[in-house]
């Protein structure tokens, strides 16, 4: 991985972008997350830098945060974003996903659990993941996955038009949670 771009040959299932740390929610002075270029230790803070290297980790903070405050955090990518030359950042566009869903396998499971979410220009659409490792259906994901049961409208079929996949641990009730997860594998099943 070069500079946070996440390409192909780091595994980026589509023809690479940009990866970013995401956080949902408001009034997140507290909960704080980073995304890293390789390992993440657990003493690694908002206020340190991450060393180089290959892999995509996350380093997760939440701490007693209520779900209509945070609402998780984790890590994401673009799926067809240029790299830039030192200039402007280059706009995402979209990519076809394609096979059957996203297979993948990070090196711990999240305390809160896991959700994987990939979103279109107009859409969001979630999934829970239930291990370390497994391949979730496009029929799996959903625009209210975080539902239980998810009672939003399901993919039917690979997008056509995806931007960005993003891995998440989402925040509970009054919730404390410290979570290092690197992603060890990321690819459309076939």
């Amino acid at each position: 991985m070069t500079t946070g771009y996440f390409s192909t040959a780091d595994g980026n299932p589509g023809a690479g972008g940009y990866a970013f740390a995401g956080q949902g929610g408001f009034d997140v002075d507290e909960p704080r997350d980073i995304v890293c270029l390789e390992g993440c230790p657990a003493s690694l803070n908002a206020s340190q830098a991450c060393s180089t290297g290959t892999a995509l980790c996350a380093h997760v903070s939440m701490v007693n945060v209520a779900p209509d405050v945070f609402f998780g955090a984790g890590i994401a990518f673009s799926l067809n974003q240029a790299m830039t030359d030192g200039g402007t950042a280059m706009i995402a566009l979209p990519f076809a996903a394609t096979g059957i869903g996203i297979a993948y396998a990070v090196t711990s499971f999240p305390p809160n659990g896991l959700q994987i979410h990939i979103a279109t220009a107009e859409t969001t659409y979630y999934a829970t993941a239930t291990a370390v490792s497994g391949t979730l259906r496009w029929s799996s994901f959903n625009t209210k996955g975080y539902d239980t049961p998810p009672d939003g409208v399901a993919l039917t079929a690979a997008p056509s038009d995806a931007i960005s996949i993003v891995l998440w641990t989402p925040s509970t009730p009054s919730s404390t949670e410290t979570a290092d997860f690197c992603v060890t594998a990321l690819h459309f099943a076939q």
